[in-house]
């Protein structure tokens, strides 16, 4: 009977280590890096369900913090996987904290793709009542919110493929893991470290966070005890006597290769990029950091083509269709979410709009009865009433976007459409449609170079995206750990908010510069040469400049000198020129991990100094042109007036000579 008891309670023991619990925040498994608002009557979001290879999920864990302040009768959530309603939960009302927790099984959930879709719904019990859709909101706090998959190993994760890595560093899983970046390149180390730097911005796109860890590590031989998912490269002689592979994997890199570790030395996630050559390493980085291609169901893979990578900011004065930007046609209960990369170190009129032209097909509304709100990084923008029309289906408009709403990097424009409530028939929906015919129009701005009066803050840095890179430089002590953890922490901040890989980075411990930008890590060196930087003189020199300060004055003219906190900026960074040619270096000074991540926070801009580009002015004119107009609007009207008399009286005089 005890020998019963103990095999009972060994198999029972088994089974207890056998499942395993993977937590995800909702803030590493959407894009949402902050809260999820739900607006309107009736709107809905889906958060993606990642299971990885090698895990048999028995439920999933969906824990949601929500706040709810609306004065209705009612607010209900529904959850839901795909057309299939697993569950719906009354929300409370007035300024209501709630937690809302269910445990559903993985059965439930689409093999392919699985994810859970959430509505909030707004209900009156009032038939007579007209409820104002447009001031309904909840908000779904992405930081506590989270899911969590309770999972047993199938024992397939031994065949796991480089698409399940790619699958795994989306999936936000390992989120609380250092991510190991192994080199074992001996011969270039520096070479070593802008391939980390790449590896840093894959990784950084693909999971769509900037909250990582990396852990560098350089010349390493294999080590099984590390915790947490690794990138190890090198050239296929490193790989082999580090002793990371064997002599079969050894004869499969014939090229640049991406392949997975033998799990049966590792029970961690280790992926490999290799090549017969140092070349073949970069190309192999190359592809990894590129987030467009989604990596091949293959245990490994010798590249043979490499995918060009090309700087998607937007241009000025261009316009788009906003199929460029979003495949989504379907505006019913989802707002139409579009994702602008705008360039850095550009200045806007006060004045100036860009405009987005809708071609919409939506069901028939009374006048005033429906509306569209516009919004530009969270704030509202702009909003027009919805018309139905007797004559056509669909209806166009026009809305306008005060470019000075703009900033550099990703801006997240939303456009929410509002249709009469049906009280008598809640579940019925407000049908809106987008034309593929809708555009984006962009107006002009102007480019400026930072001057030495400047006060640095993080959008400074998203310089070092420009041109996918290449014209950027950073420097950095590689023997210096609190250097190297602020360089990672840098560039996944700058891949983060510009959605680019920077494949034309240097990253270099070499302080000489030269590339135009240039970001120094510890205190500058007092013998390095710098040229003084040289005013302008000419009469086209110092109007240039009075341009600048009057459009960069006008475009912050609105906001109080006494907004700006004036916390550490100062002492972490300032601006030095190096010659007269709009070079320019932003010094970096000593700082602590929690000071650098507290000033990559800080969201606060003071106005800028600087001069209009001088590069753009080598090649033409057309940017001061710009410029005049951005600093002068009522110039162009002017301009128009001198025209109109000038044409008016080239008329009258040829009508006067035929008489």
């Amino acid at each position: 009977m005890n020998k019963c008891a103990a095999l009972i309670l060994f198999f029972l023991s088994a089974f207890a280590m056998a499942e395993k619990t993977a937590k995800v925040p909702l803030t590493y498994a959407t894009d949402n890096q902050n809260d999820i608002v739900l607006r309107g009557q009736s709107q809905t979001v889906s958060v993606p369900i990642s299971i990885l290879d090698g895990q048999e999920v028995d439920s999933i864990r969906l824990s949601l913090s929500i706040y709810n302040n609306n004065v209705i009768d009612k607010s209900m959530l529904w959850i839901s996987a795909g057309n299939r309603t697993l569950a719906n939960v009354e929300i409370k009302q007035r300024a209501q904290h709630q937690l809302v927790e269910m445990t559903i099984p993985s059965e439930l959930l689409s093999k392919r793709e699985p994810r859970l879709d959430l509505r909030i719904q707004h209900l009156s019990n009032d038939p007579s009542l007209v409820i104002d859709t447009t001031r309904l909101k909840t908000i779904i706090s992405a930081e506590r919110s989270s899911y969590t998959l309770n999972y047993q190993e199938s024992g397939q994760v031994s065949n796991a493929t480089i698409s399940s890595f790619d699958e795994m560093v989306r999936s936000g899983q390992h989120h609380d893991a250092p991510v190991h970046l192994v080199s074992v390149l001996k011969n270039d180390p520096e070479a070593a470290l802008n391939i980390a730097a790449s590896l840093v911005q894959g990784w950084t796109l693909k999971a769509g966070s900037k909250e990582y860890h990396f852990d560098y590590r350089q010349f390493s031989e294999y080590n099984a005890a590390l915790e947490g998912p690794a990138i190890v490269f090198g050239t296929r002689d490193d790989l082999l006597s580090a002793g990371w592979i064997g002599q079969e994997q050894y004869q499969q890199i014939v090229g640049p290769y991406l392949g997975m570790a033998d799990t049966a030395k590792t029970s961690e996630w280790v992926l490999f990029l290799s090549g017969v050559s140092e070349r073949d390493v970069k190309r192999a980085t190359k592809v990894f950091a590129n987030n467009v291609r989604r990596l091949p169901e293959r245990d490994h893979w010798v590249v043979t083509e490499d995918d060009d990578m090309i700087d998607r900011s937007l241009k000025s004065d261009s316009t788009y269709l906003l199929s460029e930007f979003t495949d989504q046609s379907d505006l019913t209960d989802t707002p139409l979410e579009l994702s602008l990369v705008m360039p850095s170190n550009i200045l806007f009129s006060s004045e100036d709009n860009a405009k987005i032209n809708l071609l919409l097909t939506h069901s028939r509304v009374a006048p005033g009865a429906g509306s569209m709100i516009l919004r530009v990084n969270g704030d509202y923008a702009n909003s027009l009433p919805l018309r139905s029309s007797y004559w056509r289906d669909s209806q166009h408009y026009r809305l306008n976007i005060p470019m000075r709403d703009f900033r550099p990097g990703i801006n997240k424009v939303t456009v929410e459409v509002y249709g009469p409530v049906d009280v008598r028939n809640q579940q019925r929906r407000f049908a809106v449609y987008m034309s593929e015919k809708s555009n984006l129009k962009l107006s002009s701005w102007v480019k400026f170079i930072p001057t030495e009066s400047h006060h640095v803050s993080p959008q400074d840095f998203y310089a070092i995206s420009d041109d996918c890179g290449k014209k950027a430089q950073l420097t950095v002590d590689p023997n210096d750990p609190v250097q190297l953890e602020s360089l990672w922490r840098l560039i996944s901040h700058v891949s983060h908010h510009t959605k680019k890989a920077m494949p034309g980075l240097l990253v270099t411990a070499d302080r000489e510069q030269t590339r135009p930008f240039h970001v120094v890590f510890g205190e500058e060196e007092q013998a390095t040469p710098f040229f003084t930087e040289i005013k302008p003189h000419s009469t086209w020199g110092e109007m240039k400049q009075r341009l600048f300060d009057f459009v960069a004055n006008t475009q912050f003219e609105e906001e109080s000198v006494n907004d700006f906190e004036p916390n550490t900026v100062d002492e972490i960074a300032y601006v030095k020129h190096t010659n007269d040619q709009g070079w320019y270096r932003i010094i970096m000074l000593e700082s602590t991990s929690e000071e650098f991540a507290s000033f990559l926070r800080n969201e606060h801009i003071m106005p800028p100094a600087g001069v209009l580009s001088e590069r753009e002015f080598s090649s033409s004119t057309s940017q001061f042109v710009k410029a005049a107009f951005i600093g002068y609007p009522a110039g162009l009207a002017a301009v128009a007036l001198l025209i109109i008399w000038w044409m008016s009286a080239f008329v009258t005089r040829s009508l006067e000579t035929r008489r």
